[in-house]
């Protein structure tokens, strides 16, 4: 396999320290580096700076992710707070120092990306769907349960060890927080997540279904008369989000490929970008 670009990460500022080499090759689209992977390599959680080196054939980005929310809560490989590097093609290496981004000795996880090998569009996954699933989940909660606030939509990027998912996939993640009214009673805590998986098919077609459904309900007396009640509702919104997407992907035009980047990444990342995988997912089409 020829190669795309090579990425150094050094343990100190400016070039100092451990080295650590990493590479994509052309044909690939993501090279993924987890918090393991960096651990037997002497790496997990000291780089502070990074070369990225430019592609002759796309764009080359390395994003470096802490695993935390806030920098304290552990969410594994490949979430929460962000920095990615990218260097267009055939241009001079991009350089940066951790320390000048409020990264120093946090990156757990890596994930190299090829884009822009040519002609592309992105779509906000937040923008696309949310409205679509408020509406459709106010609907179908009835009066028992409701939602607090808007849903949690992120990704859950080569999950390992999760039931239904494949360490070698992406998936779309929905996770919403409910509360749960009941008579006469302290009202409950709840959430339900659905991943979802989209693909393009033989005909080079968007398609896509759900993958994988769950629920959580609060401990207490009454914890498993809730699930009772709403787990039924998890299942039925399986068949209805299947049917939202096909309705949604329906209608769009054939593709070269399709990928995802963390976070909301509407305007490609030039030098280094900040964000969280928390706030959006950017779905990303090649013509």
């Amino acid at each position: 396999m020829s190669l795309s670009f090579l990425t150094t990460g050094y343990e100190h500022v400016n070039k100092g320290g451990l080295q650590r080499l990493f590479g994509l090759g052309k044909s690939g689209r993501y090279n993924h580096i987890s918090a393991t992977h960096l651990g037997q390599l002497s790496f997990d959680a000291i780089l502070s700076s990074i070369q990225v080196n430019a592609s002759s054939t796309a764009t080359a980005n390395a994003i470096l992710f802490s695993n935390t929310v806030l920098g304290i809560f552990p969410v594994g490989n490949f979430a929460g707070d962000f920095r990615q590097v990218a260097t267009k093609k055939n241009t001079s290496p991009a350089f940066a120092n951790m320390t000048d981004f409020g990264f120093n000795d946090r990156t757990r996880s890596i994930l190299l990306v090829n884009t822009s090998r040519g002609p592309e569009f992105r779509v906000s996954f937040r923008d696309k769907f949310l409205d679509t699933w408020n509406a459709t989940l106010d609907a179908q909660l009835g009066s028992q349960a409701s939602r607090k606030g808007d849903p949690l939509m992120t990704w859950a990027a080569f999950p390992e060890g999760v039931s239904y998912l494949s360490s070698n996939q992406i998936y779309l993640q929905i996770t919403q927080a409910l509360n749960i009214n009941i008579a006469w009673w302290p009202d409950y805590d709840a959430s339900i997540t659905y991943h979802l998986y989209l693909y393009l098919d033989g005909s080079n077609k968007l398609r896509g279904h759900c993958q994988r459904w769950s629920a959580w309900v609060e401990g207490g007396a009454k914890s498993d008369d809730v699930m009772d009640e709403l787990w039924p509702k998890v299942v039925a919104g399986v068949s209805t989000i299947n049917t939202k997407l096909k309705e949604n992907l329906s209608g769009l035009s054939g593709f070269k490929d399709f990928y995802y980047l963390p976070g909301r990444q509407i305007a490609p990342t030039v030098g280094v970008g900040t964000g969280t995988t928390w706030e959006d997912v950017t779905l990303v089409f090649e013509l």
